[in-house]
């Protein structure tokens, strides 16, 4: 498994590291660790060449940042996994970025233990949100949108093009993205986003990934059945 972590901080990259090489440790059909550390934006810009499998992005950094750097990331590596870290517990921003397509959100605060948790989810099941954020977005919405079993229901009522859509939705990817990955028109996939949050009642995609966590959660299949 392949990672780059981009973060300005070295002493943030050891935690990371072993982190990482526990994950590798507990699932070996990830393949070896291959890990690499950069300090900006665009420094991993400049390595987009070679493959990667997870990206490890710390939202402040120096030069191009935040949602700039997440996107110019997840525009050059296409087909890689995002997780966003970041020592700002803001709640905005756990939003923003799961809307610009990143897999996960995990706040630097976490341990060691916590933190490999949280990257394990996003590498197998393609997502992560800290539950106090899940809570935090539950409480925000009206009670009157769709959850558990029914969103399990509602699930039924998409197209197969439109699972397909979903599918990679949760991997991060942006419009673009996807009509490359369907060899569809973007246009074509705009209806088809605009119509999977309608049938989910939300209105963006950190709340479709926030609706997708909960039904995974309460079904007895867990979040993997939502695994692309």
């Amino acid at each position: 498994m392949r990672v780059l972590l981009v973060d300005d901080h070295p002493l943030v990259w050891s935690g990371i590291r072993r982190a990482l090489e526990a994950l590798v440790q507990a699932a070996p059909a990830l393949g070896a660790l291959e890990f690499h550390a950069v300090r900006s934006a665009e420094e991993a810009l400049a390595l987009a060449a070679a493959p990667c499998d997870l990206i490890v992005l710390d939202y402040h950094l120096p030069g191009v940042a935040g949602l700039t750097a997440l996107a110019a990331l997840r525009e050059a590596y296409d087909d890689a996994l995002v997780c966003v870290i970041s020592g700002s517990a803001d709640i905005a921003i756990v939003r923003e970025v799961l809307d610009h397509g990143a897999n996960g959100f995990v706040p630097k605060a976490y341990s060691d233990e916590q933190l490999g948790r949280a990257l394990a989810q996003v590498v197998h099941d393609r997502a992560y949100i800290p539950f106090e954020y899940l809570l935090a977005e539950q409480a925000s919405r009206s009670s009157d949108g769709p959850a558990g079993s029914e969103l399990q229901a509602r699930l039924a009522e998409l197209s197969s093009r439109q699972h397909e859509v979903l599918a990679l939705l949760r991997q991060g990817l942006s419009n673009k993205g996807i009509a490359r990955r369907l060899d569809i028109a973007e246009g074509t996939v705009k209806a088809h986003v605009s119509a999977v949050f309608r049938v989910f009642g939300v209105q963006s995609r950190h709340q479709m990934m926030c609706r997708l966590l909960e039904a995974g959660a309460a079904g007895s299949g867990g979040a993997s059945e939502f695994r692309a």
